[in-house]
């Protein structure tokens, strides 16, 4: 725990953050060793603690001599970052992303800057955004979109491209500016981000981005992407109209027909008309709530009411649009015109596409789409109980189609299509429960994160 006087002074950058007001005093507070420790012990157990940057040097052998040679040199003005040792992690598409290995001491600096930064920009951030923030994961991504109502005629599926290596220096600053004022602090970051990497030996000066790997990219990143997460908010308050949809024509002139039989039903009732002429006023009552079940109450085609959903996790980012296709295209031309101009990032068309609502789009690893069954709810008109169906259709969450005949595949599990299994040859040497560890610890991963997916069971079952 950090002591009262620095959780004060943390605390209070963000009352003075959330008022709007620029901060200073901030390299001033980079001098409390105290701080040093909790971002050692924040760091210390990470897979990539004991990794070595070009100078050979790591997060071990801390101590409390190591922290006040760094803050002097922070003081004096003499700290300089290392260049990153770069290295090429696989991504599932064949291909490899550029990671940033840091040295040990530049580890601990920008973890001290990131928890600086975290108490300035957390509290301001979005409803919207989720990616690498604290209590955040893909899930709360997903029940954020599944909580804001009916579901969506047509999903916005954009993505930018080489996000992090293409962030603009120039513009991240200004940024930062805009809630920062002290100058040493924001000179500090700047020389993070010009630090370079080194591959194959050979030094290479960066212009934009922030190396991926780095302990502040994420929280940078995020920095930089707020201001479409403002931007989006702002598209939302125009764009949206409407109270609710008008009726139903057809669903109004079933409604109509079975209020006319009912009232027929009283009257022949009331005459003492016989057993059978009443059942086959119930039958045919029954025979029009069938037909009307088939439609919605609501008109999912009414032009005066629109609405907007907006997710984003990290560079992720999804638009849901109830409206027009041709409103769908104004919205994804906006956006786009936004980030190339003003954010600098670049689109890839490729990978960007407007979707059928029932059609679907892949977010954080999920299949969503939209769903309208034949679910019925009971609800009382006329002093009658009825049954009637859901006003609106809802969104769903699938298990991405193919993913676990992949899995299945790429663990050598056998055919997921025909449930055939596989043995595993280097497995049959083991015990039953060492064998049982094994595949649980597989199928744990994936299990819990397709939680959410609808059929979930019985898709993971099979694959049990």
């Amino acid at each position: 725990m950090l002591p009262a006087t620095i959780m004060r002074r943390l605390e209070a950058l963000t009352t003075i953050s959330k008022q709007g007001k620029r901060l200073n005093g901030l390299f001033r507070l980079m001098e409390a060793p105290v701080l040093w420790h909790e971002a050692y012990a924040n760091i210390y157990a990470n897979e990539g603690a004991i990794t070595k940057g070009i100078d050979e040097v790591t997060l071990d052998g801390f101590s409390q001599e190591r922290v006040r040679a760094i803050i002097t040199r922070l003081k004096s003005g003499t700290y300089r970052f290392q260049p990153t040792r770069r290295t090429y992690i696989p991504k599932k598409s064949g291909k490899k992303r550029p990671l940033g290995i840091s040295s040990g001491d530049d580890k601990l600096v920008q973890e001290v800057v990131r928890i600086i930064l975290e108490r300035i920009y957390e509290p301001t951030f979005e409803e919207s955004s989720h990616g690498f923030r604290p209590e955040r994961s893909p899930h709360t991504a997903l029940q954020y979109l599944d909580q804001q109502g009916d579901a969506v005629k047509w999903w916005v599926d954009m993505d930018i491209r080489d996000y992090f290596t293409t962030i603009d220096h120039d513009l991240l600053m200004t940024l930062l500016q805009k809630k920062i004022e002290d100058k040493r602090f924001l000179r500090l970051i700047q020389a993070m981000l010009k630090a370079g990497y080194l591959e194959d030996w050979q030094f290479h000066t960066t212009y934009s981005g922030v190396p991926q790997g780095s302990i502040c990219a994420p929280i940078l990143a995020n920095v930089y992407l707020h201001e479409l997460d403002c931007f989006m908010k702002t598209v939302q308050e125009r764009f949206q109209q409407g109270e609710q949809r008008r009726p139903n024509k057809v669903y109004e002139h079933y409604s109509r027909k079975i209020y006319r039989l009912r009232k027929k039903y009283d009257t022949l009732k009331g005459k003492g008309a016989g057993k059978e002429q009443l059942q086959e006023v119930q039958r045919t009552i029954k025979s029009i709530q069938r037909l009307r079940r088939r439609y919605p109450s609501g008109d999912p085609f009414d032009p005066g009411f629109r609405r907007l959903q907006y997710c984003r996790f990290a560079d992720d980012f999804i638009i849901g649009i109830i409206g027009s296709y041709a409103d769908a295209e104004a919205v994804r031309e906006e956006v786009k015109g936004f980030i190339q101009e003003t954010l600098k990032l670049t689109i890839a068309e490729e990978k960007s596409h407007i979707r059928g609502g029932k059609k679907g789009a892949t977010f954080v690893g999920y299949w969503i789409k939209s769903y309208s069954g034949h679910r019925v709810v009971k609800v009382k008109v006329a002093g009658r109980h009825t049954t009637r169906k859901s006003v609106s259709e809802r969104i769903q969450l699938h298990i991405p189609p193919g993913k676990l005949q992949q899995f299945s595949s790429n663990n050598r599990y056998g055919n997921y299509q025909t449930a055939k299994a596989a043995h595993k040859v280097k497995m049959t040497m083991l015990s039953d429960a060492e064998i049982m560890l094994a595949y649980n610890a597989e199928l744990r991963g994936l299990a819990n994160f397709y939680a959410l997916a609808h059929n979930v069971k019985t898709k993971m079952g099979k694959l049990q």
